[in-house]
């Protein structure tokens, strides 16, 4: 996908689309953190609970397809029809599928932080 069609769908999901009224209140059905990831901001974010597939790695026991679980400062634990597996962020390429089904192609080796210490770094980001 190019960054035009990528914005064009994060732009879809805008709280005011579609709304649920509950006793007298407006909720939006959609929370804020889906309308919120978007590629350009992925490495900036929380990334438990995404969809995610191992496409390349140094060990071909790794690969694998799942749900992030869990995630410390080098590895990320992915839940699989199987059990739970824990990958190395160093030796991995993930791919990561986006609430709004947009698919990003991460190294490992730009994931290797702790999370809460990822979200003040500060990357170039380059789509290639």
């Amino acid at each position: 996908m190019d960054i035009k069609t990528i914005s064009a769908i994060s732009n879809t999901y805008h709280p005011s689309d579609s709304k649920i009224k509950k006793r007298g209140r407006v909720y939006s059905d959609i929370t804020p953190y889906h309308m919120m990831i978007t590629p350009l901001n992925i490495l900036r974010h929380e990334l438990i609970g995404l969809r995610v597939k191992i496409v390349d790695a140094t060990h071909e026991g790794y690969i694998c397809e799942g749900t992030v679980v869990g995630e410390t400062r080098n590895i990320i634990k992915i839940r699989m029809e199987k059990g739970i597996k824990t990958i190395p962020k160093n030796s991995a390429t993930f791919e990561f599928t986006l609430p709004s089904k947009a698919r990003v192609k991460i190294d490992g080796k730009l994931l290797i932080s702790r999370p809460e210490d990822r979200i003040k770094k500060k990357y170039r980001i380059k789509f290639v």
